[in-house]
């Protein structure tokens, strides 16, 4: 089992002032083991924070899972 596990995340933030929604992270699937290095790059606005802070447990997924070391 990994250490950090991401199954088909989807995030979306709602916009009640708009009335839409804003897709931040679609369908990310992976998996990482104790002492594995990753790098998150990308433009401004793609969701490498929204990620980061779901696998931290800061946010939380739509749809999808998010487990580290076990643990939902």
């Amino acid at each position: 089992m990994a250490f950090i596990e991401l199954n088909n995340i989807v995030k979306v933030f709602k916009d009640k002032k708009r009335g839409t929604d804003m897709l931040a992270i679609d369908n990310v699937t992976l998996s990482l083991e104790k002492k594995e290095f990753l790098c998150l790059l990308g433009p401004s606005g793609c969701g490498k924070s929204t990620l980061l802070n779901m696998i931290a447990g800061f946010e939380h997924p739509t749809s999808g899972s998010v487990i580290v070391d076990g643990k939902p």
